[in-house]
């Protein structure tokens, strides 16, 4: 399907293919607990890590802690099933494998409350399980544009990388924005990683975790604050153009699609076409419905990816917001000498 076919739907849903499956509650106006989300996405199995060579080609017998070992899905009575979910990959005999069920229990209990589910499954033929939830309350910058925290966990079964936890503002739905989303919490201090061993789930490394959900929340406040001025900043016409500029030249046809959107678009409030905001909005929604991808995980890393076009954003978001904050400085600065004056007059 063409880029352009994509860019045009009208409905903003998440426009790349989607994995996993969408977790519906328990019933009318009962939130899925995790043990409902693993039904739902097909998670409610165990894995068990075995020796795949007992046997060597000479026929000797391995020692069972030097024989490497794959990781296999267990049926109801305990036995193994073939083929190993790990595939062709193999661990050691140290490897504990975490199980879904614990990737689940892990967030319900940094979060406390219990997360509201919103998506979870696996990839790579069970080698990767993943699971998202809402994390705390909605924040509102704006009346009717509404964020969402999420916390997201993406553990393996074949060795390929630990139990990862990481925070975040997008709504993920596919393997590549999964990676790059916790690649981009790592570099941001919103990520803990937990390894596969017998300790793994111990006190400390969930007090960690509970560390990193700490400074996510500090970090969302100050995000809908900063938000919040850029919506107070208005910028004349020239500054609107120096702004797209740094993500796309003038007289090009990104700079002329981003100044369309920013003019046109109906996720932009009017209000709000000639401010900070706006322009920010303009540009992501150009990086993450318009820009030119050749195929759909292209896409997925234009959105999510910490490089090429979004580091432009980035960066022209900080300049937004450094402007911003002056504003803001120097509406304080009269606002205190209005006040003072008035403080002289009724002195007088």
């Amino acid at each position: 399907m063409s880029a352009t076919i994509l860019a045009r739907r009208p409905t903003r849903r998440f426009p790349l293919h989607s994995i996993g499956c969408e977790i519906k509650p328990a019933a009318e106006g009962i939130p899925a607990t995790w043990g409902d989300a693993m039904k739902q996405a097909s998670l409610d199995w165990q894995v068990k890590a075995a020796p795949l060579y007992p046997i060597g080609c000479d026929g000797s017998q391995y020692a069972a802690k030097s024989a490497p070992h794959g990781i296999f899905k267990i049926d109801d009575k305990g036995d193994l099933t073939f083929p190993p979910v790990s595939g062709c990959a193999s661990v050691s005999s140290r490897y504990t494998p975490i199980q879904n069920r614990d990737v689940g229990s892990l967030l319900d209990e940094l979060t406390g409350d219990g997360l509201l589910w919103e998506r979870a499954g696996a990839f790579n033929n069970g080698a990767n399980v993943w699971a998202l939830g809402r994390l705390g309350a909605d924040f509102e910058p704006l009346s009717g544009d509404v964020f969402r925290p999420y916390i997201l966990a993406l553990t393996s079964h074949d060795g390929s990388g630990s139990l990862r936890v990481a925070t975040l503002l997008e709504r993920v739905a596919c393997s590549n924005a999964i990676h790059a989303a916790l690649t981009n919490a790592k570099k941001a201090d919103r990520y803990v990683s937990i390894r596969h061993t017998i300790n793994a789930l111990s006190e400390s490394r969930i007090k960690e975790a509970r560390a990193v959900l700490k400074l996510h929340s500090e970090r969302i406040e100050q995000t809908a604050a900063a938000m919040a001025d850029l919506a107070k900043l208005f910028l004349p016409a020239v500054e609107v153009q120096k702004a797209i500029a740094h993500v796309a030249a003038e007289e090009t046809k990104a700079n002329g699609a981003i100044r369309h959107l920013l003019a046109t678009s109906d996720t932009i409030p009017d209000e709000m076409r000639a401010t900070g905001y706006g322009v920010i909005q303009a540009l992501t929604e150009y990086a993450s419905h318009y820009a030119p991808a050749r195929t759909q995980e292209g896409r997925a890393s234009h959105i999510a990816a910490a490089d090429g076009l979004i580091s432009k954003i980035n960066a022209t978001s900080e300049i937004l917001a450094g402007m911003a904050r002056e504003a803001k400085s120097e509406r304080m600065i009269v606002s205190s000498n209005k006040a003072t004056q008035a403080r002289r007059v009724v002195s007088v």
